[in-house]
């Protein structure tokens, strides 16, 4: 059976999202829930715009600097999961929120739109 956008055969390559949202899931969580890990590597507002290229190319970018990016972001944002973070809004990680999070609406639900289709409810 052919599963568009996944039939390694016809594209050359499998599901290119798994690998890398895997790696930036265990790296934010992971790191995220370390206290051997800082719970933010603080900068400057006007040091992070030099750290950060957060710069729209209407070129796009590659896969693996679109990668880079979303580390740099996880390594320069607050951890708010990390033990050591304590705040009367947000403090740890609770589990199965995530998964709920990460299954609904973001894979069972991966359109790119927000925009309600004229004509439809």
């Amino acid at each position: 059976e052919s599963r568009p956008g996944l039939d390694k055969a016809k594209h050359g390559r499998g599901n290119s999202c798994g690998k890398p949202s895997r790696s930036l899931l265990d790296e934010a969580v992971r790191k995220g829930t370390d206290v051997t890990e800082k719970v933010c590597d603080w900068k400057e507002p006007q040091e992070l715009r030099e750290l950060l290229d957060l710069e729209l190319r209407s070129s796009g970018e590659l896969p693996e600097r679109l990668l880079e990016r979303c580390r740099d972001v996880i390594r320069y944002s607050v951890k708010t999961c990390h033990p050591r973070f304590f705040n009367q809004l947000f403090s740890g990680l609770d589990h199965h929120a995530l998964a709920g999070r990460l299954i609904q609406p973001k894979a069972l639900k991966p359109r790119q739109y927000g925009r309600r289709e004229k004509g439809r409810g």
